[in-house]
């Protein structure tokens, strides 16, 4: 019983810091596009009529491009680390998750497009705005569901296996406790 339960803890702690991990990556990739989005409208304005009086900070959009991609290579890695760490239904979710950060990736670098052609991206940066709202909340909603999970996993430890442990434990605690030595 005792071994089963040290199991029971060990995986929930690879679990707990996979997720930990997961989520850590998935907020540096909404972080590095949030800083590109500021650089690059940034690089924008440097472009036009106020060119020459905007510093763009930051070290370059460019540079503030590749930091996106790097952070979502990164979300990958820590999700195939999630994946061999948690049930099926929780890796649904977290791909849905990772699907969700890709694509508001992609809009970001359609806006970026844009701006390098000079075309207006006002709609693009509409689109990318209202992308990372939703992005901020399903984040939240994912880590709440997580929170459920890591609390308790039936694949791990069946509740009515557990009620029913607990119900002989104690049924035999107090049928034998006059027993004892």
């Amino acid at each position: 019983m005792q071994s089963r339960a040290q199991l029971f803890d060990s995986r929930q702690q690879v679990r707990r810091e996979a997720y930990a991990a997961f989520f850590s990556s998935v907020e540096q990739a909404r972080a590095a596009m949030g800083s590109a989005h500021s650089v690059w409208t940034e690089y924008h304005r440097s472009l036009g009529p106020l060119a020459g009086r905007v510093s763009v900070v930051g070290g370059g959009h460019e540079e503030a491009r590749e930091a996106v991609r790097e952070a979502v290579k990164a979300l990958w890695f820590q999700q195939s680390l999630l994946r061999l760490s948690v049930t099926g239904v929780e890796r649904q979710t977290a791909d849905s998750l990772v699907g969700q950060v890709v694509g508001v990736m992609r809009c970001f670098e359609v806006w970026c497009a844009a701006l390098e052609r000079g075309d207006p991206p006002i709609e693009l940066d509409r689109r990318f705005m209202m992308r990372s709202g939703e992005l901020a909340d399903t984040v939240v909603h994912v880590m709440e569901t997580a929170k459920g999970w890591l609390d308790g996993n039936p694949e791990l430890d069946p509740p009515r296996q557990r009620l029913w442990q607990r119900f002989w434990s104690r049924y035999h605690d107090r049928r034998f406790r006059s027993v004892d030595p």
